[in-house]
């Protein structure tokens, strides 16, 4: 009786295993890179889940690249010389890359970075830093996607997280905005102050 529940037992795990693999696809760094112009115009989405090597986006202008399924990174991403032109990782959760630096971003022009909210967890043995963003014109990535890169990293990782040569631009809030709604704010406190006041006051004596 007790080997019939074993067997159940095991065959629920080699189900669970294989849902949990059903879904994987496994390709090369250079299945999903790009260093010639002309490989952009057949760009077709692979499906790829899980990436082995690097991806290396190079040379390439006014061309935008969505992975939506790659979740894990066994490697680098390497991008140069790219002009006018984007990088959105929407579902990534990890990158793996060695002794290398994660993510090398150098020498681009308009070019735009975004990595997903899913983002958890970035190794790198390297002892220089982690993510290199350095010669471009603006700085590729956001507020938001500086932390997100720093916290994945932070967890794991002792060498210096960024070598960065430019600052992030991030939006200040609007000092004018929020004077003039402390000050309403202030106004209506000492009105609300004075009118309990004055039903406190006129209150007892009405009642006297």
């Amino acid at each position: 009786m007790l080997s019939k529940y074993v067997i159940c037992i095991l065959l629920f795990i080699q189900f669970s295993n294989i849902l949990a693999t059903s879904d994987k696809i496994d390709c090369s760094g250079s299945e999903v890179s790009f260093i010639d112009q002309q490989q952009t115009k057949n760009i077709t989405d692979k499906s790829c889940t899980h990436i082995t090597g690097d991806i290396i986006l190079k040379d390439l202008e006014n061309v935008e690249f969505s992975f939506s399924s790659i979740r894990k990174i066994q490697g680098s991403i390497i991008i140069e010389n790219m002009k006018n032109s984007a990088l959105f990782l929407n579902d990534l959760i990890s990158i793996d890359s060695g002794s290398k630096p994660a993510i090398i971003i150098r020498n681009n022009e308009n070019f735009r970075f975004e990595i997903s909210n899913k983002f958890r967890k970035c190794s790198s043995s390297n002892l220089e830093f982690v993510y290199e963003l350095t010669e471009n014109s603006p700085n590729p990535i956001d507020v938001k996607t500086y932390t997100k890169l720093y916290l994945a990293a932070t967890g794991s990782i002792t060498s210096p997280v960024f070598y960065i040569d430019n600052s992030i631009h991030s939006e200040s809030c609007n000092q004018d905005f929020f004077k003039m709604l402390s000050t309403i704010m202030g106004f209506l406190g000492v009105v609300l102050i004075t009118a309990l006041f004055l039903v406190h006051h006129y209150g007892r004596e009405f009642s006297e």
